[in-house]
């Protein structure tokens, strides 16, 4: 009966070593984390950028304009 009990334990042992590798791969970032961080380093990367950002701004203006949409 001695073998027996060695193998639940060592089943056992392996059991618990298969649960502590699968809690310790790291959790996926939450998509909404994800997409926050990526707005802060584009805005990060736009205040370095002002230039950029005002003929974006002027670029917006004049494709939403009225004029622009009607003669589109």
């Amino acid at each position: 009966e001695q073998p027996m009990k060695v193998d639940k334990e060592i089943m056992q042992l392996r059991e618990l070593r298969n649960r502590v590798a699968v809690l310790q791969k790291p959790l996926p970032k939450d998509p909404q984390l994800v997409e926050l961080e990526r707005a802060i380093d584009l805005s990060r990367r736009q205040l370095d950028n002002q230039r950029l950002t005002v003929a974006q701004d002027i670029a917006w203006a004049l494709i939403n304009n009225p004029a622009f949409l009607f003669n589109r």
